[in-house]
């Protein structure tokens, strides 16, 4: 767990109700010194029916589609992180892709700007503070690829572009992203 606030990649952690090896304290403490860390508790099924068996433990039907769905959703998130940053990196934009643990708070939102500059969207400008929920790792690359895909968002990215918003991240699962209007 000494090491869990040094990753700086997604990661989802997951364990049967009947782990035999990996406890729930194990689990908490990752998630409480990594709090972008995704966290599945999974069903567990019938210890007398080898078709229930799993790594640890047993997963009844109920959590092998748990499994299944939490898995899916964490890779098709994970690839569309990737896609983004990939986007934000061609903008030639600095710290695109380093996480918030690295810049700090202030470092994204230089790089968001820069995102919302190189790329500007025609949009009014928001008259309250619009809120996002991001899971996983934190960076400018992944919020403005979460921000464009929305009317408030893109609002909210013109605002940051014309410095007239600023820009709040509160790290945890999920991380929230605020952007308000500078007053």
């Amino acid at each position: 767990m000494q090491f869990a606030p040094t990753i700086s990649s997604d990661i989802m952690m997951m364990r049967e109700d009947d782990d035999c090896c990996v406890s729930p304290v194990h689990v908490t403490g990752f998630a409480a010194a990594r709090p972008r860390t995704q966290v599945e508790n999974l069903e567990a099924g019938d210890p007398t029916l080898t078709e229930d068996e799993f790594v640890h433990g047993t997963l009844s039907t109920a959590g092998r589609q748990h499994y299944q769905a939490a898995l899916g959703a964490f890779l098709d998130r994970v690839i569309a992180a990737h896609d983004a940053e990939r986007d934000a990196t061609r903008t030639r934009c600095p710290a695109v892709t380093r996480h918030l643990g690295i810049v700090g708070q202030n470092g994204v939102a230089r790089s968001l700007r820069c995102l919302a500059r190189k790329a500007p969207l025609r949009s009014s400008l928001p008259k309250r503070a619009v809120r996002f929920r991001l899971r996983g790792e934190v960076n400018a690359a992944r919020i403005w690829a979460l921000m464009r895909s929305t009317a408030k968002g893109r609002a909210a990215l013109a605002a940051l572009a014309r410095n007239r918003a600023i820009l709040r991240v509160r790290s945890g699962s999920p991380t929230l992203v605020v952007v308000a209007p500078k007053r």
